[in-house]
């Protein structure tokens, strides 16, 4: 079976970056946004990602007009996440590689326009999804000219292998979760879905 892409997004502590990148997630990514309550400051994530080797980096935004020249000097990331919003309202103009959110209702009532920016947007991310088998549904009969990640949120309870398999979606995002203490986590939604392809 193909391995899907692995997105851990809202990376906040050592533990989790040190724990994905062992379980071989493809890309781990910081909310770069100060008003977020996960933010993490540019020497904060560099700090961290010189604990790391192998994710590509990505800063996230929910900005719809950012500064992705600002974001690349700080940050100095493989990829931008941002709003689909912003690549259609041209906001975007990025020396990186852009991964584009839009919630999955939006995302089906927008999927031509979209493809009119499939040379910019890398990966799109789709966010608030119905339940399993509406998605299974709808998305096995679709072909994206955007390869789709799956955001898949603490609820989701489902085979993650057996909806990859059904819906040929590109990958999945997780996110990661605060730490209360340095070093005491527990990594019970990101070990359940990691494991799977492991």
């Amino acid at each position: 079976m193909t391995r899907p892409l692995l997105y851990v997004d809202r990376i906040t502590n050592l533990s989790d970056a040190r724990y994905c990148a062992g379980m071989g997630v493809d890309l781990l990514g910081a909310m770069v946004d100060t008003v977020s309550d996960e933010y993490v400051s540019p020497k904060a994530w560099h700090d961290m990602m010189g604990w790391v080797a192998g994710p590509k980096q990505v800063a996230h935004t929910l900005a719809t007009d950012i500064s992705a020249s600002e974001i690349i000097q700080s940050y100095k990331p493989d990829f931008i996440h941002c709003p689909a919003e912003a690549i259609l309202k041209n906001t975007v103009s990025a020396d990186v590689e852009i991964i584009a959110e839009i919630s999955f209702l939006d995302w089906q009532q927008k999927q031509e326009l979209l493809k009119l920016y499939k040379g910019q947007i890398r990966y799109l991310v789709l966010t608030q999804l119905p339940s399993e088998n509406e998605a299974v549904r709808f998305l096995s009969k679709v072909a994206s000219d955007i390869p789709l990640l799956l955001e898949l949120n603490d609820t989701f309870t489902g085979d993650v292998k057996s909806f990859f398999e059904k819906t040929g979606v590109a990958g999945f995002v997780l996110q990661g979760e605060r730490e209360l203490q340095p070093g005491l986590k527990e990594y019970n939604h990101l070990s359940r879905v990691l494991e799977q392809f492991d």
